[in-house]
């Protein structure tokens, strides 16, 4: 379907097979019907109806979601909908939400707009027929999710406000700043999560990955990460904040459909060459810590760092009403330049 879209970017065929295998420790928690549509004996289309126990348990919430969505048609988005509302029905379900591939913990949102700009890592893409596909089904926007953007390196007067901010904080709290211990990276990510956690607990729909889920993504994470870009903030020992930038292997992957071999493997290993953008996916303060500044030092961290190798850096996603974020990386210098919507939909 995309083969003619020169912003649709294939992720690698095998990291997209383990996203659906039994194993997956998503599916420790969660059920999933997958149905493809069919016009002719041609596949025209595919759906994910997904049962997330552990969001509902959350939540108290009684919910079914759905994702990995794709349509040529109308008519094929509309029968697959549909086939994934009877599964949620019959499941005692009463609302549906989505897309969701396959939970807000991984890819989630429809874009609704920037369709002229490459989405990067881990962040979703889909034409613009989709929002009406989706919208004339019955679903209405639950949720808004922002991605901005920001050029590297900062504007050299911006940069030296920042700067000084960013001492001040250091200087008044007795913060540190340091980078991952990759010895101990499987336990590091975990101390990680848990500051994230603590950070996002309150926030719209989110849901505490299980340990597996940390322990996959510290797998996938290993091999791809810059040392210097994950790190955390530390005051008398305790990590209180901490911030993952991940240079944008998207770039490498654009061209190779999706297989590693032989080109796909030659630009990944070829990516410092390759790669001028980083996507920052995980960022966070402990809630004691928030109004102190902290953020901003840890922002300002990050984007020094990252300023001497990267040409600009996307933070995705933030909740659209998340005043506090949104405002504080508008002051930062960033811009609001792409928005990924949620639907919902009550089942009758």
């Amino acid at each position: 379907m995309y083969r003619g879209d020169p912003r649709w970017i294939p992720q690698p065929r095998i990291a997209e097979r383990a996203r659906f295998h039994p194993g997956h420790p998503f599916f420790a928690h969660a059920d999933i019907e997958l149905f493809l549509a069919r016009d002719a004996g041609r596949v025209v289309g595919r759906i994910a109806a997904i049962d997330d126990r552990l969001h509902n348990d959350t939540h108290s919430d009684n919910l079914a979601s759905f994702g990995h969505f794709e349509a040529e048609t109308e008519e094929a988005a509309r029968a697959l909908l549909a086939a994934s509302e009877d599964w949620a029905r019959g499941r005692g379900r009463s609302r549906m939400r989505g897309p969701l591939n396959s939970s807000l913990n991984e890819t989630a949102g429809l874009l609704i707009d920037a369709f002229d700009a490459d989405p990067m890592l881990m962040m979703p893409y889909n034409p613009p027929q989709y929002a009406g596909f989706i919208e004339r089904a019955g679903y209405g926007k639950v949720k808004d999710l922002f991605a901005w953007i920001i050029n590297l390196p900062p504007g050299e007067t911006e940069s030296e406000r920042l700067s000084r901010l960013s001492a001040r904080v250091r200087a008044r709290n007795g913060l540190t700043i340091r980078s991952v211990n990759m010895s101990a990276f499987n336990a590091e990510i975990e101390r990680f999560v848990d500051v994230y956690c603590r950070a996002w607990g309150g926030n719209w729909g989110f849901v505490k990955p299980t340990r597996a889920e940390v322990r996959q993504l510290a797998s996938e994470l290993r091999y791809i990460v810059d040392r210097d870009l994950v790190i955390a903030a530390e005051v008398d020992g305790r990590m209180v904040g901490c911030g993952i930038a991940l240079p944008d292997l998207n770039q490498t992957f654009k061209g190779t459909g999706g297989r590693l071999f032989p080109l796909g493997l030659l630009k990944l290993l070829a990516r410092k060459h390759i790669v001028t953008q980083l996507r920052v996916p995980l960022f966070g303060v402990v809630p004691e810590w928030r109004r102190t500044g902290l953020a901003v030092s840890l922002f300002v961290e990050l984007l020094s760092r990252a300023g001497p190798r990267y040409r600009r850096a996307e933070l995705s996603w933030v909740l659209e009403d998340n005043q506090m974020t949104n405002n504080s990386v508008a002051a930062l210098g960033a811009r609001q330049y792409k928005t990924y919507r949620i639907y919902q939909k009550e089942l009758a």
